[in-house]
């Protein structure tokens, strides 16, 4: 009977429990490693009966054909990791906790517990505070940003004969995805359908995808200089963004001619988003050339899309499904550019 070296089967479980490392129960973890670890002893016990291979180059081809490790980690834990509970049942478990730990104060008669009770309160509601008036001046810095690229645009509008309109609440999208556009400019033969995202938190990259899904990254790192130019390194990367969307357009779509339909619901990957499903007809014109127009504002960090299963750095005019990406100055950019060359890259009509 064939049998591996004892220097591969400690490689084939350090492997394998790699590959299960990020599913939380234990005896699910154990259970999926030996899995793998089986799956990968008949894939280089093949490979070294029938191909005549070597054992260490049996073990690199059978990891090969398995994935990257990375991505393959992010799956498992997507399918054996139980969902988080809500929002609403998390903060009535902390609510509970933080009265009864509060109502023994009464409980316990011992002058030192309750002046550290006292001060542990204290600094809690001082956090709470801080915490508060952070995010508020993230929303404020959000808003006066808006303002000033509303009255940009108005301006510019103004003074070069195009048409601005107001279409919906310019604000609210700083608060919720909304799905109707909120500004229209309009020359004599194009009509920009401007929808507003907002980036409101620093230092964030955002993913844009094909098939209507978004995640924001934080974007933490060390600045390096390199010459008189400083960059930043991000400790954390897009990950398994690639592989979840694609098998999330595997599960939505139905395959086939009168196949049966797919019902069923697909839970998103951790930090994914549905972007809202944008009322781009109801502000189109009938007669003019259409252009569907993501105006970023903040802006964020960095921006990179997903299409056909490739990522790829966006920026401004950049085209991401249906719709084109710009964020307030360089979309003036643009239009001055179409301005002063009488030019215009963009001649398809949206159907």
């Amino acid at each position: 009977m064939f049998t591996f070296s004892s220097e591969l089967q400690s490689e084939i479980r350090r492997y394998s429990a790699r590959v299960a490392y990020e599913i939380k129960s234990r005896r699910k973890r154990e259970n999926v490693a030996r899995e793998y670890a089986e799956h990968l002893e008949d894939a280089i016990y093949y490979r070294i009966l029938h191909d005549g291979m070597e054992e260490v180059e049996a073990f690199r081809d059978a990891c090969a054909e398995l994935g990257n490790v990375t991505k393959m980690q992010e799956l498992l834990a997507l399918t054996h990791n139980k969902d988080p509970l809500p929002t609403g049942v998390t903060f009535m478990l902390w609510l509970l906790g933080a009265v009864l730990v509060g109502s023994s104060y009464f409980w316990i008669d011992d002058y030192f517990y309750r002046s550290c009770l006292l001060a542990a309160l204290d600094w809690c509601i001082l956090g709470v505070l801080v915490f508060l008036l952070l995010q508020a001046g993230l929303y404020i810095r959000a808003l006066r940003i808006r303002r000033k690229s509303y009255r940009q645009l108005k301006v510019y509008a103004e003074q070069n004969s195009i048409n601005f309109i107001r279409h919906a609440n310019s604000y609210r999208s700083i608060f919720t995805r909304t799905t109707e556009p909120e500004w229209i400019l309009e020359t004599e033969k194009e009509r920009y359908i401007l929808s507003l995202f907002a980036t409101v938190k620093r230092r964030r990259e955002l993913q844009l995808s094909d098939i209507q899904l978004y995640q924001y990254t934080k974007v933490s790192g060390f600045p390096m200089m390199f010459g008189r130019t400083w960059s930043t390194f991000p400790v954390i990367s897009l990950g398994c963004f690639n592989t979840l969307l694609r098998i999330r357009t595997i599960n939505i779509h139905t395959f086939g001619t009168g196949a049966r339909p797919f019902d069923q619901t697909v839970r998103l990957p951790k930090g994914f988003h549905l972007l809202p499903d944008i009322d781009w007809k109801s502000a189109e014109h009938p007669t003019k050339t259409n252009i569907r127009v993501l105006l970023l504002n903040p802006i964020p960090m960095k921006v990179s899309a997903l299409e056909n299963g490739h990522i790829r750095k966006s920026g401004d005019a950049d085209t991401v499904g249906d719709y084109r990406v710009w964020s307030a100055s360089g979309l003036i950019s643009y239009l001055e550019g179409v301005r002063i060359s009488g030019k215009h890259d963009y001649t398809r009509t949206q159907e």
